[in-house]
């Protein structure tokens, strides 16, 4: 299969390495002037054509316009599209949609943070999962808010509360507006009640990643069953599955830098890394000094401590200097998890 990917800040990097480990041909393309990918996939250059794939992911909004051309033109796409970017740049826009799923706005932001990540077909669900989100940089809940740098999933089957207050009410609009990708509900819960924070259409969240760690088929089945309405619900491999963002310095500022050398990337663990920021020279893994973003690092596990233990062994096989990470996630969740359960949310 031919696949082409046109990105703004290297997010797709990760899923386009994945792809082109399991036999596909793909394509790159970034009019960033780094070294993005190089080495790891075929790279277009400025004057490359665009219409000899069989599926084409665009992973950034400012690419609206054109994704929705090639999917009128009956091209197969996935990723940016102008519905999804209004939903990011469009408060108004995004407090309309949250009202007419019938969810209300938080009244405060007290509560337990509750993300439910949804893949739809274009007729049904083949994927749900719940995640708790850590958005800030540093452990303990220090540093800037970078909307997501480690997460804790869930994949047991959904809850009826889950299915009837979420999946239900968004099921409507997704087949109203022909959407195939995923989607990211972003909700709070206090005094056993729900209200919805924010949403998303990012095909490159970090919380899709956790699909393809813990799916019972490739990537490339996963993107084919898409846009196949009759497609089959995917199978989990586990109940839970855990991710971190990986990083070197000066991320989270924009800072110019040098390379960094990233040892001890190899086929062993690269199936659970999803790189951003890196290429290949020589045989050698180095970022590839776009914004020190290097990727995140996923794993799946029949408990939550096994997926967390599972993702810091990964972490730690690796030998990058100045390696920054969260080392706190699924730490004391216990109480959260179990209250999550007792009023419907999780199994």
């Amino acid at each position: 299969m031919r696949l082409m990917f046109l990105s703004e800040h290297g997010s797709s990097l990760g899923l386009a390495t994945h792809l082109s480990s399991e036999g596909h041909s793909v394509t790159f393309y970034t009019d960033n002037e780094s070294l993005l990918g190089h080495g790891i996939v075929d790279i277009a250059g400025p004057d490359s054509e665009f219409n000899a794939a069989d599926i084409y992911c665009y992973d950034h909004n400012r690419f609206s316009k054109d994704a929705d051309q090639a999917r009128k033109e009956g091209l197969r796409v996935l990723g940016a599209s102008n519905w999804a970017g209004l939903i990011d740049s469009n408060k108004e826009y995004q407090d309309d949609l949250i009202k007419l799923a019938g969810w209300k706005r938080p009244a405060t932001l007290s509560g337990a943070n509750l993300y439910v990540t949804l893949w739809f077909n274009g007729d049904r669900y083949i994927s749900v999962y719940n995640s708790l989100v850590y958005r800030r940089f540093m452990s303990g809940g220090a540093g800037p808010d970078l909307n997501c740098v480690g997460m804790l999933a869930n994949f047991d089957t959904p809850t009826n509360r889950v299915s009837a207050e979420i999946m239900q009410p968004l099921e409507r609009i997704l087949k109203r507006v022909n959407h195939r990708g995923c989607f990211h509900v972003h909700g709070l819960v206090k005094d056993n009640q729900l209200s919805v924070s924010e949403v998303s259409a990012q095909f490159t969240h970090p919380l899709s990643y956790l699909l393809f760690e813990n799916s019972n088929v490739s990537v490339s089945e996963v993107l084919l069953r898409l846009f196949n309405e009759s497609s089959q619900p995917i199978k989990h491999l586990e109940s839970w599955a855990s991710g971190a963002l990986l990083s070197v310095p000066p991320y989270p500022y924009d800072i110019t830098h040098k390379p960094v050398e990233l040892k001890g990337v190899q086929p062993a663990n690269l199936k659970h890394l999803w790189l951003n920021d890196a290429q290949k020279i020589n045989g050698q893994w180095y970022t590839a000094a776009c914004n020190g973003q290097i990727g995140f690092v996923t794993a799946r596990g029949s408990t939550p401590e096994e997926a967390v233990r599972r993702m810091y062994r990964t972490v730690r096989n690796l030998e990058i200097r100045d390696l920054q990470y969260r080392n706190d996630i699924g730490r004391n969740m216990s109480p959260v998890l179990e209250s999550l359960r007792h009023q419907g949310w999780l199994r």
